[in-house]
């Protein structure tokens, strides 16, 4: 059995449907007007594409994490193939992505305060502490990744360069969860200025 309140709904609404179909539109009557004449002001009037919503800036830095997991998984691959060849070139594009990385969020998102680059500054707030220690997380990860680069490139270490590959990947995937995490969701007042900065960057990544 039908509830009376939406049974008195659908009816009302499938009569009036049918009288709406059921009549004949006078010439010159609006519905009638709009549909023919040609000129008049509906067809003048262009249509509306929606424009697609920018992606989160938070979406596009964890996006650009994703890109250097998969450049520095190139070289985790070419290690466990013992190809020395492809793990040099793997690590030296994974060492030169993560130094554009960190310098734009360095720039843009997690700045210093002036004349205290890694010191705790007096009456630093959570959120200083916060993008202060990421910054010193950015320079002890390009510290490992270029020790990497220079190990295979400039002296053929591969062993040294290997035994220091799971540190680094400790280091990257816990700064980066932490990124993720802590400091994406507080950057909701940065200068539009540095926004469209870091958006182009990022949009002109490959």
């Amino acid at each position: 059995m039908e509830r009376p309140g939406l049974a008195a709904l659908d009816r009302a609404q499938r009569g009036g449907s049918l009288r709406f179909r059921g009549r004949r539109p006078r010439r010159g009557s609006p519905v009638l007007g709009a549909r023919s004449r040609r000129g008049g002001p509906l067809s003048r009037i262009p249509a509306v594409t929606a424009e697609p919503f920018p992606p989160p800036l938070a979406e596009l830095l964890a996006l650009d994490h994703r890109r250097l997991d998969d450049l520095f998984g190139r070289f985790l691959t070419a290690m466990g193939a013992k190809d020395t060849a492809a793990e040099t070139a793997a690590i030296r594009r994974f060492d030169h992505a993560l130094r554009l990385h960190t310098a734009l969020e360095e720039e843009h998102l997690f700045p210093a305060v002036p004349g205290q680059k890694l010191v705790a500054a007096p009456g630093e707030s959570d959120r200083e502490r916060l993008f202060r220690e990421l910054r010193l997380e950015h320079v002890q990860i390009r510290e490992v990744s270029g020790m990497m680069a220079r190990l295979l490139v400039e002296k053929n270490d591969v062993p040294g360069a290997r035994a220091l590959a799971g540190n680094l990947a400790r280091r990257w995937d816990a700064h980066t969860t932490r990124e993720e995490k802590e400091a994406y969701p507080l950057l909701t007042d940065l200068d539009p200025a540095g926004e469209a900065a870091v958006r182009d960057a990022l949009g002109g990544q490959a």
